[in-house]
């Protein structure tokens, strides 16, 4: 349900769904590209003013409510940093320990 409308309102603000990705989002705006992903009631933005996009989803038009609307920096197992030039990156650090730890687990003292 919750996908469903967000779908139509991504629709309705003029993005489209990536051809390789679909629940990839993306609309031109201000000679650059803005993405949102979205996964069952989750999104994720990369926007150029994200508070005024929030502040939309959340108004009486469309009436969506959010846990939280902060700034990334942890999301699917990969945390997100900035590099001294504001650029963003995904650092899966934390992700791939884990997959290690549960790897040695799972094959200690296997040949």
């Amino acid at each position: 349900m919750f996908g469903e409308l967000v779908f139509e309102i991504l629709s309705e603000l003029g993005f489209t769904p990536s051809k390789a990705e679909s629940q990839i989002w993306m609309r031109e705006a201000y000679g650059k590209y803005e993405y949102v992903a979205t996964y069952v009631d989750d999104l994720l933005s990369a926007i150029n003013d994200p508070e005024s996009f929030i502040d939309l989803l959340m108004s009486p038009k469309y009436s969506l409510k959010f846990k939280s609307t902060s700034k990334v920096h942890f999301h699917f197992g990969a945390e997100f940093d900035r590099d001294p030039n504001r650029t963003l990156f995904v650092c899966p650090r934390r992700y791939i320990e884990r997959i290690a730890e549960t790897y040695k687990r799972f094959f200690r003292g296997k040949p």
